[in-house]
């Protein structure tokens, strides 16, 4: 049971926790040690009102759109015990000399933090000085509302999203409570602060003294921490503090506050705090290096308050709220998770925060995944997104390599960049920045492990110029090569002799082979040299409510039911005939997909409403099976045919193969019901299968090195690529040179054929003898220069 259907939008503000009258929530921390929601199916009596205090689901907006904005300061020894200008202090000592209480967040002995109510001057010292962790709410939100019941001014200082909590909580407001938002950065856990402290002073126990905020070194947002731990005292500058540095670049924070809903205007208090960071922008004078505060003025319960407090300010000046902005942008605006945030907390207990701050920002990760993603096209996309999901699933921390081997138009960076498919990898995907030939090498810095794959990658046709790329050419020697679901495309090699030979020359270097069709496994073993395990596609890979998300995105208006027919390639009329049966069987409209006129989330949509798809894309046939829709595959049985028939035998959907043609003169249009309970369990099969082999090849530690002379040549060859690629760009040639290294690659066949020759030379006579004896001769002389250059090698 949860509260919210995407749980990464809860922001562990403990209301619901306050409100459940059954007592059945309870805040629990999750594997990166943040605390949330856990409901007792037993306790809970389903009355909902954990859903309706959410502030996620319920959150008010009532405040000024642009409120009145002032730098602050208080006296010089109260901004010294200050984080920075002193405005709570000032604004909280005015609640409790009337009697009032003030809730803020105090350390714990633990060094952990909670919320707490006070109503006495003396403990006013605990809830000053910034916390950079996520405060314990703990009952506080019940706390105060007994207070307010009871007619006792409170003031509440927190989070926006903790105010937001409590206004939901108390469900109206009240004359008496005066709420404070922070200005917040987004919040880290209090484990990982534990950890830091573990990790630096042996033990939290070992640590008399904390404070994140010393102005010994003055003022300055990149913070100076005072540490107090085994009887010696220490300032850090933050930056120099692993666990400060990950907090203010973004890889330690909750979930949530990657997409705060709170971090805006209109503001969750009646005033909002925070460090006036650039405030010199507006006068210098402001700035004594002591701290200055920025309050905003958000209604007119904070305008009384703040008048009612003005006096005891050693200067409140009005400022430009946007000058405020400029040098505290999460007044307007969330903080954006760091894109290594993943790897931090994959990383978490496997190193230190030290190495691992230093391993996220050398940019590292565990795999880094190599496929068509860009290339404008709704099934590799897909592809793309479901292998990267996979992996993040198993806590492998990838990038999706983002390469374009201009083999056709929609291989070119200024086409993937028009069009939507970059929108959609923006929102979905993680991907490198764009790499040139010469520039892929530079992976090898950052991983050393590199999965090439899926889809047609070893299709010749597709592949460009410098084929060896997709062979992973230029991963390292020490780096493991895996091939994931990847496919020749057809059921022969397609390509030139020396294309067949680069190809098995770079395969027998893979640490793992799968191949996602049954004749890629044949043709591997045949004419690669090498076993390869067939796995099904990795769009089966992740769990069908990643896809349902993207469909949901898009409204298109569409009948409630109807035949639709999406095909590929050339127009062919029987494929209109078949399509047409079908919905004049069905009495259906037939709507045409074009996906030149459509999103991903659109292309999605449009074959989940279906009632049935008529197609000849495989990748349109893999996500009707997805999505429970029947269809009707009217692929040609060409060399390409193979692909087909491996994932629907696989999952006993052969009769749904109905090639257009054969169909049209057979007559045998009709088909019974799929049944779907037997295909679901024969698609968790061989997801578990591919899941479970793909786990076993990143698990498995390489053991040796290729051959000395295998390595060598594998560089030169390397080099020969990328030397061809600047001679195409140049209008040179550097064939002769490139063709000489495959020859030595391919000696031993070479070999074979001199001795062919040979013998033919022997028994024949007249011309065809001539003949033999001259391809013998040339053959003797270029295996002569091969066995020079294998020598050069050698030495």
């Amino acid at each position: 049971m949860q509260i919210l259907d995407d749980m990464n939008d809860c922001t562990g503000c403990s209301a619901c926790f306050n409100v459940c009258p059954k007592a059945a929530i309870e805040m629990k921390s999750d594997v990166e040690g943040f605390k949330f929601p856990v409901i007792d199916a037993d306790k809970c009596v389903n009355c909902g009102l954990c859903r309706e205090v959410c502030p996620v689901v319920s959150a008010r907006f009532e405040n000024s759109a642009a409120p009145a904005c002032y730098a602050a300061q208080g006296s010089d020894e109260l901004r010294a015990a200050s984080s920075s200008g002193g405005a709570f202090g000032i604004l909280a000592e005015s609640v409790l000399k009337e009697g009032g209480a003030v809730a803020g967040a105090v350390f714990r002995e633990d060094w952990t933090v909670e919320h707490v109510v006070v109503d006495k001057m003396d403990e006013l010292w605990r809830l000053r000085g910034s916390k950079y962790m996520q405060s314990d709410m703990g009952n506080c939100y019940r706390q105060v509302k007994t207070l307010l019941d009871k007619g006792t001014r409170v003031l509440f200082s927190g989070t926006p999203c903790q105010v937001a909590g409590l206004r939901s909580f108390l469900k109206k407001d009240y004359g008496n409570l005066y709420c404070l938002d922070i200005i917040c950065h987004g919040v880290p856990s209090a484990q990982m602060f534990l950890e830091s402290l573990r990790e630096n002073f042996g033990s939290e126990k070992n640590v008399d003294f904390f404070t994140f905020r010393n102005k010994t070194n003055g003022w300055n947002r990149w913070h100076s921490l005072k540490i107090s731990a085994g009887g010696s005292e220490q300032i850090i500058e933050g930056k120099n503090y692993p666990y400060m540095a990950s907090f203010l670049k973004n890889l330690c924070l909750r979930p949530s506050c990657g997409r705060c809903r709170f971090n805006r205007l209109p503001r969750q208090g009646d005033l909002t705090v925070g460090d006036f960071w650039l405030v010199d922008n507006v006068d210098s004078r402001l700035n004594d290096d002591k701290g200055t505060s920025v309050i905003l003025v958000n209604n007119e319960k904070g305008r009384r308050l703040l008048d009612a407090a003005a006096a005891k300010f050693k200067l409140l000046e009005k400022a430009p709220l946007e000058k405020a902005v400029d040098g505290n942008p999460n007044i307007v605006a969330s903080s954006r998770h760091n894109p290594a945030r993943d790897v931090f907390f994959h990383n978490r207990g496997r190193m230190s925060l030290a190495e691992n701050l230093d391993f996220c920002a050398a940019g590292k990760f565990d795999a880094a995944i190599l496929n068509f993603w860009p290339y404008s096209n709704f099934g590799a996309i897909l592809t793309g997104y479901a292998l990267q999901k996979a992996l993040d699933e198993m806590g492998v921390s990838n990038r999706l390599i983002w390469y374009m081997n201009r083999a056709n138009g929609n291989h070119l960076a200024e086409t993937f960049l028009q069009s939507h498919f970059k929108k959609f990898a923006d929102r979905y995907m993680k991907y490198t920045p764009l790499l040139e030939d010469e520039e892929l090498e530079r992976l090898n810095e950052q991983t050393s492990c590199f999965i090439a794959g899926s889809d047609q990658i070893w299709r010749s046709t597709a592949q460009g110029k410098d084929k060896g790329v997709y062979y992973l050419s230029f991963a390292g020697d020490r780096a493991r090569k895996i091939a994931c679901a990847a496919s020749f495309g057809m059921a022969d090699f397609i390509g030139t002799e020396e294309d067949e030979t680069l190809a098995a020359f770079w395969l027998r270097r893979f640490d793992a082979v799968s191949v996602r069709e049954d004749a890629g496994r044949k043709l591997c073993a045949e004419k690669m040299g090498i076993d390869a395990e067939v796995v099904i596609d990795p769009v089966f890979y992740i769990d069908r409510k990643y896809y349902d998300e993207m469909a949901d995105s898009v409204s298109p208006e569409l009948p409630q039911e109807y035949v639709l027919a999406y095909f590929l390639g050339r127009k062919l009329p029987e494929n209109d005939q078949m399509a047409e049966y079908y919905a004049r069987k069905l009495g259906l409209p037939l709507i045409y997909l074009s996906p030149k006129e459509m999103t991903t989330e659109e292309w999605l949509h449009y074959i989940r409403g279906a009632r049935l798809l008529v197609t000849n894309s495989f990748h349109g046939v893999c996500f009707a099976v997805i999505f429970g829709r029947e269809f009707v595959s009217v692929a040609a049985r060409t060399m390409a045919f193979s692909r087909f028939e491996t994932v629907l035998g696989r999952l006993g959907l052969e009769n749904r193969l109905r090639p257009a043609a054969e169909t049209a003169v057979s007559g045998n249009f009709d088909f019974t019901p799929i049944n779907w309970k037997d295909v679901r369990r024969r698609i968790a099969a061989e997801k578990d299968k591919a899941l479970s082999w793909l786990k076993q090849a990143l698990s498995t530690s390489k053991t040796s090195l290729p051959p000395f002379e295998d390595r060598l040549l594998g560089k030169l060859c390397r080099r020969l690529a990328l030397t061809q690629a600047a001679a195409d760009k140049n209008g040179r040639d550097n064939g002769p040179n490139y063709r000489m290294l495959l020859a030595v690659i391919d000696y031993p066949r070479l070999r074979r054929r001199y001795w062919r020759y040979k013998i033919l030379s022997k028994i024949t006579f007249g011309k065809t003898r001539k003949k033999y004896k001259e391809k013998r001769k040339e053959l003797k002389q270029k295996l002569k220069q091969v066995r020079r250059f294998r020598k050069d090698i050698g030495r």
